[in-house]
């Protein structure tokens, strides 16, 4: 599927392009432009019942903000906890910096 300009969701739509950088692979599969379900699946079930914001980085990991939790996704597919919301708290958005050097995160109080 490509991006679609979003005004009624009509399927005879032009596509719009996508600016040049939104694009990274996911598990061996090239995404550009496009949504993308991440199953996030744990030993004893599903690690996420939501995503909140979701951001890669060039090298094709990714980082999941959860409810609680801030998840880093290797390319490979392995999911590791790197962050965690004191009891209470929900993050809101994520971004991760080009280089992968660094990952922003706001919950919903914006701190």
């Amino acid at each position: 599927k490509r991006a679609r300009t979003g005004e009624g969701g009509e399927e005879d739509e032009e596509p719009v392009p996508v600016a040049d950088g939104f694009e990274a692979p996911l598990f061996g599969a090239r995404v550009v432009g496009q949504f993308a379900m991440l199953t996030l699946e744990g030993e004893d079930g599903p690690l996420s019942l939501c995503q909140d914001g979701v951001a890669s980085d060039h090298a094709g990991a990714w980082y999941v903000a959860t409810k609680d939790s801030l998840l880093h996704v290797s390319a490979a597919g392995r999911v590791r906890r790197v962050a965690a919301l004191p009891e209470g708290e929900v993050f809101n958005r994520n971004a991760a910096s080009p280089d992968g050097s660094a990952v922003f995160v706001a919950d919903y109080s914006s701190h």
